[in-house]
């Protein structure tokens, strides 16, 4: 009876004379969202952009790798290293996409043979 009159009080008070839609307050909570992987969000960072410019030239066989600089280039970051490619000393460019850490560019300066006496 209670409940009919609030509703009533309520239809007079607010001018409504449609029709009502009560909720059982036992039906469960709408779910979570599933919360997005960051690594499919947010850019590569400049340490995955050396981590992954070393790999590159590590596969190229290129060793005693050093990162000289990482620079941010809109799109993508520049990554300078040294190291040794064969028996030659070795200057490495290497553009990594910003977003999925592709490898866009890849460029090896050699300078002379070191292994003459090998």
């Amino acid at each position: 009876m209670r409940i009919a009159a609030g509703l009533l009080a309520l239809s007079l008070l607010t001018g409504c004379t449609g029709s009502v839609v009560l909720h059982s307050r036992s039906a469960p909570p709408p779910p979570e969202p599933v919360p997005v992987p960051s690594s499919l969000c947010c850019d590569v960072t400049q340490r995955q952009a050396a981590e992954i410019a070393v790999a590159e030239a590590r596969t190229r066989d290129c060793g005693r790798l050093h990162v000289e600089n990482v620079k941010r280039d809109g799109k993508r970051y520049r990554v300078e290293l040294r190291g040794e490619c064969g028996c030659r000393d070795a200057r490495i460019r290497v553009k990594v996409d910003r977003r999925t850490g592709e490898i866009t560019s890849y460029k090896a300066k050699l300078g002379d043979d070191d292994c003459r006496g090998h």
